[in-house]
C-alpha cells in the first residue's frame, strides 16, 4: 500500500455496542481511496478490499458497520469532491456507496461518544452536525456556522474543533452543541509547554 495513509479508523461492524476486540478491520484513507485492512495479525495488517474513488483529501471515520469520508477538492476539480461519502463496510471484503452528500470544502470529522452524530469540519459552511441514528441515513442537524475549522475530535462527551488560529471546545452531550471555551494557538506557547503534559482522564 504505497499510498499518502491520511487517516485511519476501526469498523466497528463486528463490535457494536460490544467491547472492542484487537481483530477489528481497519479503514485507512488514502488519496485515492479507502482501505480496508485484515487486522487479526496486528504486526502484519493484510488489504482484503478496498473502495476507490477520485484523488482527494479524505479523512474517514467508521462505525456501526458504515465509513464516513469527506473528499475535499485541492483546486484539480474532480468527480465527487466536497462530499461526505457514505460507504457500507458490513462486510469488509465489500465495501459499497450507500450515498453521497454536498459538502463546501470538508475537511476533518469525529463521531461522537454514543455513535449518534458525525461532526464534520465543512470550511466556510462552519462546524456541521449530522445525526446518524440510522447510519446509512445521516441527517443534517445544526451548524456552528462561523467556525471555520480544520480538525475536530470527539471525546467523552466533548468536542474539540481546531481553527488557523485557535482550539474551541464544545459540550456535545446533549444535542445541541454548547460552547465551552476558547484558547487562541498563540496562547499555546513554549511557557505553556514548559509547564509538563497535560494528563488526559
Amino acid at each position: 500500500l504505497a499510498h499518502g495513509f491520511a487517516t485511519a479508523a476501526l469498523l466497528l461492524a463486528a463490535t457494536a455496542g460490544r467491547p472492542l476486540r484487537r481483530v477489528a478491520p481497519l479503514a485507512v484513507g488514502a488519496e485515492d481511496g479507502v482501505y480496508v485492512l485484515d487486522n487479526s495479525d496486528v504486526g502484519n495488517p493484510r488489504r482484503i478490499a478496498d473502495f476507490r474513488h477520485a484523488r482527494a483529501e479524505d479523512p474517514v471515520v467508521a462505525r456501526n458497520g458504515y465509513a464516513y469520508v469527506t473528499l475535499r477538492d485541492t483546486g484539480a476539480g474532480v468527480e465527487g469532491a466536497n462530499t461526505m461519502t457514505v460507504v457500507d463496510v458490513r462486510d469488509p471484503a465489500n465495501p459499497t456507496l450507500v450515498t453521497r452528500l454536498a459538502m463546501q470544502g470538508p475537511r476533518g470529522l469525529s463521531i461522537g461518544a454514543d455513535g449518534t452524530r458525525v461532526y464534520v469540519c465543512d470550511g466556510r459552511a462552519g462546524l456541521k452536525t449530522f445525526d446518524i441514528t440510522d447510519p446509512a441515513d445521516p441527517v443534517f442537524a445544526g451548524a456552528e456556522p462561523d467556525l471555520d475549522c480544520l480538525d475536530v475530535i470527539a471525546f467523552d462527551g466533548r468536542l474539540h474543533a481546531i481553527t488557523a488560529d485557535e482550539l474551541v471546545q464544545y459540550d456535545a452531550s446533549t444535542d445541541d452543541l454548547v460552547e465551552l471555551s476558547r484558547l487562541g494557538t498563540g496562547a499555546m506557547d513554549e511557557a505553556a509547554f514548559a509547564r509538563g503534559p497535560i494528563e488526559l482522564r
